[in-house]
């Protein structure tokens, strides 16, 4: 069953998107989401958290619509910002019991040992205007973790805690996963690793244009040396270049191989796998639609 499920989301700022059409579901386990700074990650937990309205797209909490069933989808959600939200005055106890009583949640079995875990038993009684923000997250965590949601949501977890509690923080990780979605944030590799956790990674819209330019040019350069492919086959260009799109040319009797990056398509055609010619094309789909823009090498034989 899918705990949390997104479908078509987009957020703008200012005219400027900083994600599109962004669509993912997940059952139990650990999910990192990963990316450049500014490239939207607290962005989208505030949406899943149900924290910052929806601008397009909807999300799914355990079959609730955020949109349609507020209520019903963040009673299965617990929501763990990078920033405490307690009072300077409160104690760590009374953090804890307040977060209870807002979910309405009357018994929290795991919290005993969460508090030990994390090595929060001597700070219970110490309010948080004289804590470490190491503390602070500690209990922040505590709080989120110890609730009986299906659904976790951590906003860069591992920040500013020390190497016991982060190791304990991954055990959690692991031994909840079957049970449990944790959905965080996070630059560490190393937690990835030591949660075992999927990667979804956030682009930068404003990137993506320069990459994809970067990448036509990367492909052209290959292709105008000749000495890169003439006399190999399809599975050595492949491993230089990566999957490729195939089309059979029955009237020729030969096959061809598209390589597409940005606005560059190259199309390789090959007769007794042996390659014959090598067209550049300017546009997505260009291949299917005419003459080439250029011819780069052709076969004298």
């Amino acid at each position: 069953m899918n705990l949390l499920e997104a479908e078509g989301l987009g957020v703008q700022f200012s005219g400027l998107a900083l994600f599109r059409d962004l669509s993912f579901s997940f059952g139990p386990g650990v999910v990192a989401l990963m990316g450049e700074n500014g490239a939207g990650k607290s962005t989208l937990l505030s949406l899943l958290a149900g924290v910052q309205p929806l601008q397009e797209g909807r999300i799914v909490i355990k079959g609730h619509g955020m949109a349609t069933s507020p209520r019903e989808a963040r009673r299965h959600l617990a929501w763990v910002p990078d920033e405490s939200v307690a009072y300077e005055f409160m104690t760590g106890d009374e953090f804890l019991r307040m977060v209870l009583a807002l979910r309405t949640q009357g018994e929290a079995p795991a919290l005993a040992g969460l508090v030990e875990g994390f090595g929060l038993t001597p700070h219970l009684g110490k309010r948080f205007g004289q804590m470490s923000l190491g503390t602070r997250k500690k209990f922040m965590l505590a709080s989120g973790l110890a609730s009986d949601a299906a659904v976790v949501l951590l906003d860069e977890p591992t920040n500013g805690i020390d190497a016991e509690a982060k190791a304990f923080l991954m055990e959690t990780f692991r031994q909840g996963r079957d049970a449990r979605l944790f959905f965080f944030s996070t630059h560490d590799g190393e937690a990835v690793a030591q949660s075992g956790a999927q990667v979804l990674r956030l682009v930068d819209p404003s990137e993506t244009p320069r990459r994809a330019q970067r990448g036509a040019a990367r492909l052209a350069a290959f292709f105008e040396e000749p000495s890169n492919f003439v006399g190999k086959r399809i599975p050595e260009l492949e491993a230089a270049l990566g999957r490729w799109s195939g089309y059979d040319d029955w009237d020729l009797g030969r096959v061809m191989y598209d390589w597409e990056a940005g606005d560059l398509v190259v199309r390789v055609r090959t007769q007794g796998g042996t390659i014959v010619c090598v067209d550049f094309y300017h546009g997505a789909g260009a291949p299917r639609f005419g003459a080439p823009t250029r011819t780069v090498w052709e076969s004298e034989a």
